[in-house]
């Protein structure tokens, strides 16, 4: 239970002792006792900020610590969700950004020209159009060497291989801060910020 939730109880609780004064008060919190910690079982997560003064000083010890048991069993198998939730989004959020900047359309095509571009500018394999029939074609269509046009996919290829490091770096980071996360607030928090380091990757 937080401090403000703690002492708010304490503040409620003073009030139970000039209450308890009036004998036909002390009858009616006795009346309605039983509905009053029937509320409280179909509100675990309520704040006890958020109760009527009236109605939470009616309650019997017992129903109150009844109370924070629930809420506390309530956080415990919430963040639990919430985090596989998280999970679930963040990894979503990736692939989608990687989909969006290389379709996996032109992830075939993009390989086949990055191989051929370290075939000849790494490994050195003497160019022929036989050996080369992508590299071969870009050449002719635009009016550049073989080389010129391996270079500037090899350019393209290490661009490519950045994007795909720095989201892939960051899921994975965002994936281990919601996994140590211990309440709602902080998995909420990995997410938003995760959500708004995607969107200044240019």
């Amino acid at each position: 239970m937080s401090d403000q939730d703690r002492n708010a109880a304490e503040d409620l609780e003073k009030q139970l002792a000039v209450l308890s004064e009036d004998d036909a008060g002390v009858a009616a919190f006795q009346r309605d006792q039983a509905l009053i910690a029937q509320e409280v079982k179909d509100n675990p997560d309520k704040p006890v900020a958020e109760w009527s003064t009236g109605r939470w000083v009616r309650l019997s010890q017992e129903d109150k610590d009844a109370w924070y048991a629930r809420q506390a069993e309530h956080q415990r198998t919430l963040v639990p969700r919430m985090q596989e939730s998280a999970r679930q989004t963040i990894n979503a959020r990736a692939q989608m950004l990687r989909d969006a900047r290389i379709t996996p359309s032109e992830v075939s095509i993009y390989d086949r020209k990055e191989a051929e571009a370290n075939r000849l500018l790494v490994d050195q394999v003497p160019f022929s159009a036989r050996l080369f029939p992508v590299l071969a074609g870009e050449a002719k269509r635009t009016g550049k060497t073989p080389e010129e046009v391996a270079t500037i996919w090899q350019t393209k290829a290490a661009e490519r291989w950045e994007l795909v490091s720095q989201i892939d770096q960051l899921r994975t980071e965002a994936n281990a801060e919601v996994d140590a996360a211990t309440t709602v607030e902080a998995v909420n928090e990995v997410v938003t910020q995760y959500l708004d380091s995607l969107q200044k990757i240019k």
